[in-house]
Formats: C-alpha cells, sequence, structure tokens
C-alpha cells in the first residue's frame, strides 16, 4: 500500500500487524510500528492491542517493543501496568531507558492532569528529556486548559 501511496488505514494496519504475529515477522512488523509512529497515526485500543500482540510473541523486549506497549497503556490508562513495566525495563528486561520512553510516561500523568508528576518525570531525564516528553507536559496541560507552564529547576 505504501508503496502505491495509499495510506493504510487502521484496520489495514492492525490487520498487518497481525499477520506478521502469526508468521513471525518481526523485523516487518517493527517496521509497521515505525510508520505509525512516523505518520503520527491515531493509536486506538485496536492498534495498541495489535502492537502488544506483535511484541508479545517475542520472548526478550527490545526498546521499540516496550515503547509500543507503553504508548497502548498510555492511550488506555493504564498507568501502573505502564510504570511497572518502566520501572523493570533496565533492572529485569535489560532494555535501557531512551527520550521516547520517558516521553510515553510523561504523556500518562499528562492526559490524567497530574502535571506536577509530570514535571517531576521531567526532572529525572537525564538532559531534560527531548520533544516528546515536553509534549506529554504540553498535551496534559492543553487537554485539562492550563497552558502556562511553570517549572522550577
Amino acid at each position: 500500500m505504501v508503496d502505491l501511496k495509499i495510506r493504510p488505514d487502521n484496520f489495514a494496519l492492525i490487520s498487518t500487524l497481525s499477520a506478521c504475529a502469526q508468521l513471525g515477522e518481526l523485523e516487518k512488523g517493527k517496521k509497521v510500528h515505525d510508520f505509525i509512529e512516523r505518520n503520527a497515526i491515531k493509536v486506538d485500543s485496536f492498534l495498541s492491542t495489535g502492537l502488544v500482540d506483535l511484541y508479545a510473541k517475542w520472548v526478550k523486549p527490545d526498546g521499540i517493543g516496550i515503547s509500543g506497549v507503553l504508548v497502548g497503556s498510555s492511550h488506555e490508562g493504564l498507568g501502573d501496568e505502564a510504570r511497572k513495566l518502566f520501572d523493570e525495563m533496565e533492572s529485569v528486561n535489560k532494555v535501557p531507558r531512551e527520550p521516547k520512553h520517558y516521553g510515553c510516561m510523561a504523556d500518562l500523568p499528562g492526559r490524567a492532569g497530574l502535571i506536577k508528576e509530570v514535571t517531576e518525570i521531567i526532572k529525572d531525564i537525564p538532559k531534560g528529556g527531548d520533544m516528546s516528553v515536553w509534549s506529554g507536559l504540553l498535551g496534559g496541560r492543553r487537554i485539562h486548559g492550563d497552558v502556562e507552564i511553570v517549572l522550577e529547576y
């Protein structure tokens, strides 16, 4: 579809992820996930499930897989599950935290209006994070009608 310049919808992406999971085509599934992120496609609960299904079929998680689970958790309001996975990334799964992982974690409380928690996450990020982290803060403030930002460092 991409080669034909046809933009796949969520149904096509879910079907493709499912096929990749069933056929053991993790690398092709990662390309689909990358396509989703690069094109800022809205990740709904069905697409989140497709991503989780793809990555859950593999024994050893990686940064991309964890990112997919964190994004899905954020969009579904599964904060406790995301926090547990994030906390265990390095110690249990041996996967280094990257700015995109912190961005997912900043998005969770931001969506719930817990802006103070987002600022605490930002303070713990090496080098202050990247755009994904700050968009979690700004997005949360926008959702809840509070666009004035005051951070104390």
